[in-house]
């Protein structure tokens, strides 16, 4: 699975060119298509013991994307001792995509793409 980089710019940047593309404009991870709409936040209590499903002990907040390319996917923020872990994972097919790999382990966003 690709890795999928975010990247988080301060107020400033944003308002100065947020919509070049490359430039923290979010991009599907499939096909790298930039137009996408989100769904509201869904928060899966882990309870502190592993009961949120993502690998760490705590919870997990996840919001669903779906791209107008025909992809979806969730980033996702999953807690862990006081650490914040950011992640991406395969949403459900939409029709016309092409997601036809089942949801598998979640694919980690690289610390070098936190600049």
């Amino acid at each position: 699975m690709p890795e999928y980089p975010l990247m988080f710019l301060s107020k400033e940047e944003l308002l100065s060119g947020w919509s070049i593309p490359g430039k923290g404009v979010m991009e599907c991870p499939e096909c790298g298509f930039y137009y996408a709409h989100p769904h509201p936040p869904e928060v899966i209590d882990g309870k502190d013991n592993s009961e949120a499903g993502w690998g760490g002990r705590g919870s997990l907040i996840r919001i669903l994307f779906e791209g107008e390319c025909g992809h979806s996917w969730y980033i996702c923020f999953g807690f862990h001792k006081g650490q914040v872990i950011a992640f991406w994972e395969r949403g459900p097919d939409l029709e016309g995509g092409s997601n036809t790999e089942p949801p598998s382990l979640p694919a980690f966003i690289t610390t070098q793409s936190f600049r």
